[in-house]
């Protein structure tokens, strides 16, 4: 079968599929019954009722598998992202992890940024002291799949909480490396570079389109070596 990247389930609307290949959409029509036996399968997976983080995300036991809704009451909108793993014999990976380099995964939504994180957060757990500062939804650990990780440090909402964790833990820790999913704003920004300046090895992912993106913006640049506002 071919590997797919998402699943949307819009009420009212028509299965859609998003594969490698393209968007393929089938005859069957989503209803409100649909999204409660896919929250009722879920619930039975996770041993619980599934709960919504607050960015409106839930995941699924032992998976790196998302699922997403507009709202969680009445809701009318269901997307299901397919979180993969690479395996570790992807060598120009393992060769950035061991070369002690720190990386940037710039992608849209859906390009691989977390899944590339992911491989680069469990090699360098193999043979640093790596601390995880987990993303929304807990897309970068999974769940329930931490202990193949570093010391992981659950997502908080607060932009300044996610920040001050990176700047303890460097500062009471001393870890070789660390890895944030989703540099959101600019505390995030400055706990990177206080990171990078104390000789952590870094690795995170941003969104944007391309390098040019990264550069142009005032907010992520600094982590290539520009100047921010």
């Amino acid at each position: 079968l071919e590997p797919i990247q998402n699943i949307y389930l819009n009420k009212g609307n028509r299965l859609m599929v998003l594969a490698n290949s393209g968007l393929y959409m089938f005859e069957h029509v989503i209803t409100s019954d649909d999204h409660e036996y896919i929250l009722e399968r879920i619930a039975e997976i996770n041993g619980k009722k599934v709960e919504f983080s607050s960015d409106l995300r839930a995941g699924i036991r032992r998976s790196f598998h998302r699922l997403s809704v507009d709202k969680v009451k009445g809701m009318t909108k269901m997307s299901f992202r397919n979180g993969s793993f690479m395996s570790e014999d992807n060598f120009q990976i393992a060769d950035l992890v061991e070369s002690g380099e720190s990386i940037l995964f710039i992608g849209k939504p859906g390009s691989g940024k977390t899944t590339h994180l992911r491989l680069a957060a469990v090699l360098a757990s193999m043979k640093k002291a790596t601390f995880v500062l987990d993303g929304p939804g807990s897309e970068l650990v999974g769940n329930d799949m931490s202990t193949i990780m570093g010391n992981v440090i659950p997502w908080v909402d607060e932009p300044e909480e996610r920040a001050a964790n990176m700047i303890r833990i460097i500062e009471s820790h001393s870890p070789q490396v660390m890895v944030t999913d989703e540099i959101l704003v600019a505390e995030e920004v400055r706990a990177a570079l206080f990171a990078l300046e104390r000789g952590v090895q870094y690795f995170a992912t941003v969104h944007g389109d391309s390098l040019q993106n990264i550069t142009d913006s005032n907010l992520s640049s600094p982590l290539i070596g520009g100047v921010g506002n």
